[in-house]
């Protein structure tokens, strides 16, 4: 479990906790705590059954760990609470496609309907009802590739 390999004081900032230990110099030294990060990630992403234990690569659960704990608590490299939504003038010009998943326990369906009514015209969402959070399942795969079949209609 991921909260329980965590000491009291790390508790209270899960994410800070796992990004310092995942930082370290020592691959060894922070092999289980990749691994566990990976599986956490992994029960979630898909409605799927969750994927077999990062154990069997190790070197994968190292470098998902590492990249998106870091990302994370640089909060994905953005300003402000909402910068999508807070800068969507910049870009509502610009067409946009959004697949979601029904089920996605990481980003809410609720956040693509909000871009999606600030996008206005420009914005095509389709959500994907038996997918959750990966691009990889089969419903979000098939979405993916009716955008993109769009947009070579439209601009190739």
């Amino acid at each position: 479990d991921l909260v329980s390999r965590l000491d009291e004081q790390e508790k209270q900032d899960v994410l800070a906790a796992y990004h310092a230990r995942l930082m370290q110099e020592d691959v060894n030294a922070r092999q289980e705590d990749a691994i566990a990060w990976a599986d956490w990630e992994n029960s979630l992403i898909s409605i799927a059954s969750p994927e077999p234990s990062s154990r069997s690569n190790p070197a994968r659960a190292d470098a998902i760990s590492r990249i998106e704990t870091h990302y994370f608590v640089n909060r994905g490299f953005f300003e402000g609470e909402n910068p999508l939504l807070e800068n969507m003038d910049r870009i509502r010009h610009i067409p946009g496609y959004i697949a979601q998943g029904r089920y996605d326990v990481i980003t809410p369906p609720a956040a693509a309907w909000a871009i999606a009514r600030a996008w206005k015209e420009n914005a095509r969402l389709e959500f994907v009802f038996d997918a959750g959070h990966s691009a990889g399942e089969p419903g979000t795969v098939d979405a993916l590739v009716r955008a993109t079949d769009d947009i070579a209609r439209r601009f190739g």
